[in-house]
């Protein structure tokens, strides 16, 4: 816009002399004010009407603005906004947007990190179901006969005296395999099929001896009649020698490490047979 200001307007003084050329200087200046804002007005009416292109200006703004100044999500898509323009960074949101974020994520934190993702991962995630990397394991622990629950952290398969483990495999069919070992420290010797010997001179098919030397603990098997019975409380029934009598329950407890005692006895005609295991030194 023109300094206007710049042009003073005369004013009649006393002295002057009473002339046109004096009448007229008002005038004058007031014709050259409005000259410079014509000229000026001309040349911002061009500048608006080249900005509206094929349009008027207010059919421009209205396109991509609403009346408050704010963009039009419209206006964004037809501008072909793709969002593989985009690349990854950090965009600090609203308190309720990252409370919202934060129900899922705990640990997400202003300014919050965005990133772009490929279709192919997004179909891929999609297939994952919730709580998919969620793996819990329970262990009995033969020490001290409790179970121990692993649900986070890392566990390592240590070998032992008698199992090592093999792993092979190419990523993604890994393999793990546990390989028995035998060494001097754990070698043993199977007893298998053999007939127990009477306790006593006078027998009370109760009580036995196991034919053979000392048993590792928890390796006897006992066979009645063909059906194994377990250790005591565990009784399960055993058929009689004369199969039109009914079947009767037993068990069994050991005696130390060479022989063991039925829970109730049996006759003479019924078939017992024990397996078990001897450690070699």
């Amino acid at each position: 816009m023109p300094d206007i200001s710049s042009i003073s307007i005369p004013r009649y003084k006393a002295s002057d002399p009473y002339y046109y050329a004096y009448d007229n200087k008002p005038l004058d200046a007031i014709e050259q004010i409005i000259s410079l804002i014509n000229t000026q007005t001309d040349l911002n009416t061009q500048a608006i009407l080249e900005s509206g292109g094929s349009y008027t200006l207010s059919q421009r703004l209205n396109i991509s603005l609403y009346d408050n100044g704010d963009l039009k999500q419209s206006a964004i898509n037809n501008a072909l906004h793709n969002i593989g323009h985009h690349t990854d960074g950090t965009y600090t949101v609203s308190s309720s947007e990252l409370t919202a974020y934060q129900s899922n994520y705990p640990s997400v934190a202003n300014p919050v990190p965005f990133v772009r993702m490929l279709q192919a991962e997004r179909d891929r995630l999609e297939t994952v179901d919730d709580n998919a990397n969620h793996l819990e394991i329970d262990v009995e622990d033969n020490n001290s006969s409790t179970t121990v629950t692993y649900s986070t952290g890392t566990i390592t398969l240590k070998p032992s005296s008698t199992v090592v483990w093999n792993v092979g495999g190419i990523y993604p069919n890994q393999e793990i395999s546990a390989e028995v070992t035998t060494s001097l420290t754990n070698s043993h010797e199977h007893y298998e099929n053999t007939v127990p010997l009477s306790y006593s001179l006078t027998p009370d098919y109760k009580t036995y001896l196991v034919n053979g030397p000392a048993f590792m603990t928890g390796s006897l098997k006992i066979y009645i009649n063909g059906v194994r019975i377990f250790p005591s409380p565990n009784s399960i029934y055993a058929p009689s020698s004369d199969p039109s009598l009914p079947w009767g329950l037993n068990s069994y407890t050991e005696d130390g490490n060479t022989g063991f005692t039925l829970t109730n006895a049996i006759t003479q005609d019924d078939i017992i047979i024990v397996d078990f295991t001897v450690a070699l030194s």
